[in-house]
C-alpha cells in the first residue's frame, strides 16, 4: 500500500530528516481517512521520480475528482481536503506541463494576482493569525534586545537594514510596540526590495511620526544577492542623530526567495550573510518557515511540506473564519505549494529551510547564534499555540510542528 510505502521511506530516510526531531511523529498521527489520501498522493510521486508522467497525471486527476466535492466542508473543520487538493493539482501540473493548473513559477509576490485580492489577503493573514505577526513581534524584540533598548535605560538609536522590506508593515508593530516608553531616540530603516519601496516608507515615516520617535528612511531597489559591502555600508552608516551608528540587519520572510542554484550554487545565501558581516551587521535577526523546502529530492520535498502546509491549514481553521481561511489559503499558501512541488530551478522561489540550517549559514559567514529565551519569555504564545526556544533560535509551533522560527546571529 502507497502509505506504507510513504512510511518505510519514513524510517530510511531517517538521517536525512534529523534537523527536524520528532518528523515522523506528525504522519504516525493522521487518521485513517487522511492516511489513504497521503498514500494516493505518494503514489503520484513515485510514479513521477520513476519518469512516469502518465501514470502520475492519472494517479493525480483521480485524486482531485475524489477530493474536490468534500474539500470545502472539511476545511473549515480544519480537515485535510483543500490541501490535499493544493498538493494533487500541484503533482498533475508537474506531470502535465501544459495542464491549466500549472502556475506558481517565480516570484509570487511580483506574479501576484491583481492587488487587491492579495492586499486582503495579506491583511488577513498579518491581523488575524499569529502566523506573520508572532514573526513580527519576535523579530521586533530580538532587534531592541540586542541595541539594549529596554524600559529603563538610555533612550538608543536604532539603524535597521530591512532585506525585502516589502510594504513595511513590520515597523507598524514595532513603533506601536515602543510607544511612550522613551526607548528609541531615533530610528533609521534601510528597505532592500525588488519591488516598489514607497509604501514602506510612507510606513515607516508615518507610524514613526504617530509615536514621536525621529525617523528617516533610504531605499535600496535591488534584490538582496545584488547588495554589496560598499554601498550598504554606506548608507546604513549615517546614523539618525549624525554618528556612525552601528546597524541591525534583519530579513523576516525573505531570505527564502534567494535562489541558490545555477550560477548561484553554494553563494547567494551565503553571500548576502557575508556581505551584511563585511558592510558592518553587527546582529543580524531572520524569520523564516521551519521546513526544508530547498530539498531537490522530490519525495523528501514532499514529505517536509505536507507537513508544513498540512499545519498552515489547521492553524488558519483555528484562526479565522471559514471564508476568510480560505481567501488566505487560496492567495497564499495554495500557490506556495504549486511552487514548492511543482517547479525546480529557478521557477521554485519558496526555498524555505529549517531554521538550523540558516544557523548553520549564520555561523560560516562569521555571526554566532544568540540565546533568544528571554526573548520568547516576552512574547507570549498565541491561543493554541506554543513557543520554544533553544541554542537556534525560537519556535513557534502549532499541533506539535514547528511552523516558524526566529534567529538573532551576532557578532
Amino acid at each position: 500500500m502507497p502509505f506504507e510505502r510513504l512510511t518505510s521511506l519514513l524510517v530510511s530516510a531517517a538521517p536525512a530528516l534529523a534537523r527536524t526531531p520528532g518528523f515522523a511523529r506528525f504522519y504516525a498521527s493522521r487518521d485513517d481517512d487522511e492516511a489513504r489520501l497521503l498514500g494516493r498522493l505518494y503514489a503520484v510521486v513515485e510514479a513521477l521520480e520513476a519518469y512516469d508522467g502518465a501514470t502520475a497525471a492519472t494517479l493525480a486527476t483521480g485524486v482531485l475528482g475524489d477530493v474536490r466535492d468534500d474539500a470545502p466542508e472539511d476545511a473549515p473543520r480544519g480537515g485535510p481536503g483543500r490541501v490535499v487538493l493544493a498538493f494533487a493539482e500541484a503533482l498533475l501540473a508537474r506531470a502535465a506541463p501544459d495542464h491549466r493548473h500549472r502556475r506558481g513559477g517565480g516570484n509570487l509576490y511580483f506574479d501576484a494576482r491583481p492587488e487587491g485580492v492579495q492586499l486582503r489577503a495579506f491583511e488577513l493573514l498579518r491581523r488575524n493569525t499569529p502566523l506573520i505577526a508572532f514573526g513580527y513581534a519576535a523579530a521586533n524584540e530580538a532587534i531592541l534586545e540586542a541595541i539594549g533598548a529596554r524600559d529603563g535605560a538610555a533612550p538608543k538609536d536604532l539603524v535597521v537594514v530591512d532585506i525585502g522590506i516589502g510594504r513595511g508593515s513590520q515597523y507598524r508593530a514595532l513603533l506601536e510596540g515602543v510607544r511612550g516608553r522613551n526607548v528609541l531616540r531615533s530610528i533609521r530603516v534601510v528597505g532592500v526590495d525588488g519591488g516598489p519601496l514607497e509604501t514602506a516608507r510612507r510606513v515607516v515615516l508615518d507610524w514613526a511620526a504617530d509615536v514621536g520617535v525621529p525617523a528617516t528612511f533610504d531605499g535600496l531597489p535591488m534584490l538582496a544577492e545584488e547588495l554589496t559591502a560598499a554601498e550598504l555600508s554606506d548608507v546604513s552608516r549615517r546614523g539618525c542623530a549624525g554618528e556612525q551608528t552601528p546597524f541591525v540587519a534583519t530579513a523576516a520572510f525573505a531570505l527564502h526567495h534567494v535562489v541558490d542554484v545555477g550560477d548561484h550554487t553554494l553563494a547567494a545565501r551565503d553571500g548576502v550573510l557575508r556581505t551584511l558581516r563585511a558592510a558592518g551587521a553587527r546582529h543580524v535577526v531572520l524569520v523564516e518557515p521551519d521546513s526544508n523546502h530547498f530539498e531537490n529530492d522530490l519525495s523528501l520535498r514532499f514529505l517536509h511540506a505536507y507537513r508544513h502546509y498540512r499545519t498552515v491549514s489547521a492553524a488558519l481553521a483555528r484562526s479565522l473564519s471559514a471564508s476568510d481561511a480560505h481567501v488566505v489559503w487560496s492567495e497564499f499558501f495554495a500557490p506556495e505549494v504549486c511552487n514548492v512541488i511543482t517547479h525546480d530551478g529557478l521557477h521554485r522561489v519558496e526555498r524555505h529551510e529549517e531554521l538550523t540550517r540558516w544557523a548553520e549559514r549564520a555561523t560560516a559567514a562569521g555571526f554566532r547564534i544568540d540565546d533568544l529565551r528571554e526573548v520568547a519569555a516576552r512574547v507570549a504564545a498565541p491561543e493554541g499555540f506554543e513557543v520554544h526556544a533553544d541554542a537556534s533560535g525560537l519556535r513557534l509551533y502549532f499541533e506539535g510542528v514547528s511552523l516558524l522560527g526566529v534567529l538573532r546571529a551576532s557578532i
